[in-house]
C-alpha cells in the first residue's frame, strides 16, 4: 500500500484526533519529532488525541554516555488515546 505524502499530516494539531498510522507516517516524514504518549499502540485504527505541542531543546546522551547538547529545538507533541 502506497502513502502519498499529500496523505501525511504536515503537522498535528492540538484538540484534533489522528489514528496511530497517521502519527506514525508523520514521525516517519519528519525529523526532530518527539511524541509521548501513556502507552503504545499495536494497530494502525487506534486513535489519540493531541493534547499539548511545544518547541524545547531535547538533550540526549551517547552510546558512550555523553551528554549530547541539541543545535535545534525538538516539536514534542503530548498525546492521549481515545476510546
Amino acid at each position: 500500500m502506497s502513502i502519498y505524502d499529500d496523505e501525511i499530516p504536515r503537522d498535528l494539531e492540538v484538540n484534533k484526533v489522528y489514528t496511530s498510522l497517521q502519527i506514525r507516517d508523520f514521525l516517519t516524514k519528519n525529523d526532530n519529532i518527539l511524541i509521548i504518549t501513556e502507552d503504545s499502540w499495536s494497530s494502525s485504527d487506534q486513535k489519540y488525541k493531541v493534547v499539548s505541542r511545544s518547541e524545547d531543546f531535547v538533550h540526549k546522551r551517547s552510546n558512550e554516555f555523553r551528554h549530547i547538547v541539541p543545535n535545534r529545538k525538538s516539536r514534542i507533541y503530548k498525546i492521549k488515546r481515545t476510546y
